[in-house]
């Protein structure tokens, strides 16, 4: 064998090696991912208890203090807090977002009633009619829980973005036949934005109105929720961007379309691109088996 047949002898024993051994990761990736997912449905069942969906019998609640020991019942009951929330880092488990929201509502419910109260002059626009100095205990309270229900309705649309996974996002590239789930993804961020809104809205007109009141409890300064750092205005801003270069490329193509919209040359990173968020797309897998197996969730 001659010095150039030894060469390439070398060079396809190399890429055959090469070969195999990618062909291995990929294999045994394959398994690994299907383990995880094995151990991911087996752990989503165990995630939604009776206890969770036993509803809480309140108490009596005449100040903006009874109300907030009887709030931290619900927190405590799914292990969620309103402090230390933040969409794009901290989130409610999924699972738990309706549930927290019917217990909310139900609260809430239950100040009016238990106080013979007229539900209508404790919708969010009535309250906000009365000066913050002149309001009482309860419509302060029934204030911080409409704040608590938008953050939770604010989860919820967050994690719609990701119900898609990648066909729904345009950060790494896009086909122009995906234009509809991402017009749902970006509906769906717009959404969050929007609830998230409201949260900074009421828990400003709390924070500002009623100090006394709310400060100890709510958190001012370096002790306010987290979720006033959940990235609003950016949120705004990146979905804007994205309908843009959405509109720009693909308004002409169909459903068959072939037409691939590369990335890269884009000198920010996409915001909804997030490792840690893009895996909150494996709540679909924990959705299906709760329909399935948990039919006391629809009651």
């Amino acid at each position: 064998m001659t010095g150039q047949q030894e060469k390439y002898q070398r060079s396809y024993t190399l890429s055959y090696t090469v070969l195999f051994a990618i062909l291995a990761i990929a294999l045994l990736a394959s398994g690994c991912l299907k383990l995880d997912e094995e151990k991911w449905k087996e752990y989503a069942q165990k995630v939604v208890k009776p206890t969770h969906l036993k509803p809480l019998s309140f108490g009596k609640i005449t100040t903006f203090e009874d109300g907030f020991e009887q709030a931290q019942r619900i927190e405590k009951k799914f292990e969620i807090d309103f402090k230390h929330e933040q969409l794009y880092k901290n989130l409610v488990r999924e699972e738990f977002l309706d549930l927290a929201i019917g217990e909310y509502q139900r609260l809430r419910d239950h100040v009016i009633q238990s106080n013979n109260l007229n539900v209508v002059d404790y919708t969010p626009e009535k309250l906000f009619e009365v000066k913050s100095y002149q309001r009482t205990d309860l419509q302060v309270f029934i204030l911080f829980i409409d704040a608590r229900i938008e953050m939770l309705n604010s989860q919820k649309a967050f994690y719609g973005g990701y119900r898609s996974g990648s066909q729904g996002l345009v950060g790494d590239g896009f086909f122009c036949r995906e234009k509809l789930l991402i017009n749902d993804s970006l509906n769906a961020f717009n959404q969050s934005a929007f609830h998230a809104g409201k949260v900074y809205t009421y828990f400003d007109e709390l924070l500002t109105g009623t100090p006394n009141m709310t400060w100890q409890f709510v958190g001012v300064g370096p002790d306010k929720p987290k979720f006033y750092n959940s990235l609003l205005a950016e949120t705004y801003a990146q979905v804007k961007v994205d309908r843009e270069v959405l509109w720009r490329n693909c308004a002409k193509e169909g459903p068959r379309s072939k037409v691939f919209v590369s990335m890269e040359k884009m000198k920010t990173k996409n915001l909804f691109t997030n490792p840690t968020a893009f895996f909150l797309q494996s709540l679909e897998t924990a959705r299906q088996l709760r329909e399935s197996n948990v039919p006391e969730w629809k009651n």
